[in-house]
């Protein structure tokens, strides 16, 4: 009877899609000075896979393509987590208050956010029902920790529940989230605002006390700025 051949010690175990996916994450995360865990990209990859398969229903993005959801919109939470990490070390934030995304739409960046940083809370707040329904579903599973408040922003306001920090990925014109976010936030909090370059460029003259420019993979430039609170 021939025998069977051996297993070659080169054999290799084949790569799967969604190794390759999880490794992308992990390199636009190193890209943009926000490394992860492997549970955090196997993480964001099972909440990229959720919002895709949601689309066509829900309309969450326009393009839910898996390189246009890396590329363009968790870079832009890549990039705002590296800044949110620096800000904590640097003003030694010990409030336990959570961190608030407002108009926060399929949860990017704020339920991105939560799955990088387990170790701080957030609010993720929309008035879109089938949003929110959405990131019901993606917390059931991923179990990031968010709270998720179905509401318009002036209600939210009117509740007086202050925040230390607030964020808004181009969901208000600059004035509007300027003054939306300052009555949000504690005094001494940051009203964190993210642009296209474009964007910024039309908002130049507004004075900010954090400025951060980056490039998508594609080479169009992003901005994101930060306001401290006064009293």
């Amino acid at each position: 009877m021939p025998l069977c051949p051996l297993p070659s010690r080169q054999e290799t175990i084949p790569v799967t899609q969604k190794d390759v996916q999880i490794e992308a994450i992990h390199r636009e995360g190193l890209r943009l000075g926000c490394p992860i865990s492997e549970q955090t990209a196997n993480g964001l990859c099972l909440f990229l896979e959720l919002l895709e398969s949601w689309n066509p229903r829900v309309r969450l993005v326009g393009d839910a393509r898996f390189d246009r959801l890396l590329h363009v919109h968790l870079s832009d939470a890549f990039a705002l987590c590296r800044l949110l990490k620096e800000q904590s070390d640097a003003r030694q934030l010990q409030d336990p208050s959570p961190l608030l995304d407002v108009g926060t739409g399929a949860g990017l960046p704020g339920f991105a956010l939560a799955l990088m940083m387990p170790e701080a809370r957030f609010v993720l707040c929309d008035v879109s029902e089938k949003k929110i329904s959405f990131l019901q579903e993606a917390e059931r599973r991923l179990n990031a920790g968010v709270e998720l408040l179905h509401c318009r922003v002036e209600d939210l306001i009117a509740t007086r529940r202050l925040f230390w920090q607030a964020v808004s990925r181009a969901a208000f014109k600059a004035p509007l989230w300027r003054s939306l976010g300052a009555s949000l936030c504690k005094p001494g909090g940051l009203v964190w605002s993210l642009w296209s370059g474009e964007q910024e460029r039309r908002h130049h003259d507004m004075p900010c006390d954090v400025r951060h420019a980056y490039r998508l993979v594609d080479g169009r430039e992003r901005v994101i700025t930060a306001r401290v609170v006064r009293e």
